[in-house]
């Protein structure tokens, strides 16, 4: 799915996946605004991904970036380590582990759409 003008998308910005949204596109270069400082600045289509909810079927031992908490402006990775239809137990780096609701959630890999 192409991005659209003035959606909002995760992008990557040094190392850390922060919220912004489309304000350009032009042949490969997305202009967005940043949610946490409202700077614009130029990014490659590569490094933007959809914001959730996403349709995915959560998998043990798979990573997702996980929403912020308030506060917080970056998204964080973590891993799955068990899943239900309505509640997720995720890990950080450091193994502590947080419970949350699949729709706060940014699958890395989609794999198979849900039902």
């Amino acid at each position: 799915m192409a991005p659209r003008f003035d959606e909002k998308v995760l992008a990557r910005r040094d190392k850390r996946w922060v919220g912004a949204r489309i304000k350009g596109l032009s042949k490969g270069v997305i202009r967005v605004l940043w949610e946490d400082s409202q700077v614009l600045s130029d990014t490659s289509i590569s490094e933007i991904g959809p914001q959730p909810p996403i349709d995915f079927v959560p998998t043990v031992g798979t990573y997702v970036l996980a929403r912020p908490t308030p506060g917080s402006r970056t998204w964080v990775l973590m891993r799955i380590e068990s899943a239900s239809q309505l509640s997720l137990v995720l890990s950080d780096e450091m193994g502590e582990p947080y419970q949350m609701a699949p729709r706060d959630v940014l699958p890395l890999d989609r794999g198979p759409v849900g039902e």
